[in-house]
């Protein structure tokens, strides 16, 4: 379940990064994202986060028989794991070195948890699944 909810929190920061203009000006919070890369960046690269949970959770539950969707769902929960933690890290570094909120991390930090059990769960969907063969 948590899967598919973590889809909802990396589409629309990736809409609202590349719909909102110059929102990395608005707060002191986003200078540590904007550290790491562009505005722009950001909304790519969580959408493409999205669309690679997406594809692996329907592989998942679409073709049964394949059996490597637990790797592709363990895949993407690694990559959304190490997209949030980064996240995270940019405005843990506003916060303390910018007069950034910290409201941001007490929220993106929950992404974070939600991500290291997905990675967790799925792990060991790939342990079971090697053990069904």
């Amino acid at each position: 379940m948590t899967e598919w909810l973590m889809l909802f929190p990396s589409v629309t920061h990736g809409i609202v990064f590349l719909s909102q203009p110059n929102l990395f000006d608005v707060s002191p919070s986003f200078d540590g994202l904007e550290r790491y890369a562009t505005q722009e960046m950001w909304g790519v690269v969580v959408l493409m986060c999205a669309i690679v949970r997406l594809a692996a959770l329907m592989v998942n539950g679409t073709f049964e028989t394949f059996r490597y969707s637990p790797h592709m769902r363990l895949a993407a929960s690694i990559v959304g794991c190490l997209f949030w933690m980064t996240y995270d890290l940019g405005f843990l570094t506003a916060a303390l070195f910018s007069g950034g909120s910290w409201t941001a991390i007490a929220a993106i930090t929950s992404f974070v948890l939600f991500e290291c059990v997905n990675v967790y769960r799925t792990s060991s969907d790939v342990e079971i699944n090697k053990r069904a063969v």
